[in-house]
């Protein structure tokens, strides 16, 4: 356990405060492995709501994939349409010549 100036601090309140030094050093290292234990959970937590690199890339692969199909919706609806326009006109033409 590296020994930041937090741990020294803590360590020195509670000599300070009249707590035996081996206490102090059981107490200081309970402290100091809450703070640590609660930081990992947070940082889990925090890790797991963001989005990381290859989760960008899978969104936008997924993107890529629905805009593609799309595209090809409208084209094959667009050829539908002009086709159908021109059966439409064709016909009209043949009726009325």
């Amino acid at each position: 356990m590296a020994m930041t100036d937090a741990t020294l601090h803590i360590y020195e309140a509670l000599a300070d405060a009249g707590i035996e030094p081996s206490k102090a050093r059981k107490i200081e290292r309970a402290i100091l492995f809450d703070v640590s234990e609660n930081q990992s959970k947070m940082e889990k937590t925090l890790l797991d709501r963001l989005m990381t690199k290859e989760d960008g890339h899978q969104l936008r692969s997924d993107m890529l994939a629905r805009m593609n199909e799309q595209i090809r919706w409208h084209v094959g609806l667009t050829l539908a349409a002009v086709t159908a326009s021109t059966a439409v006109s064709i016909t009209a033409l043949k009726l009325f010549l």
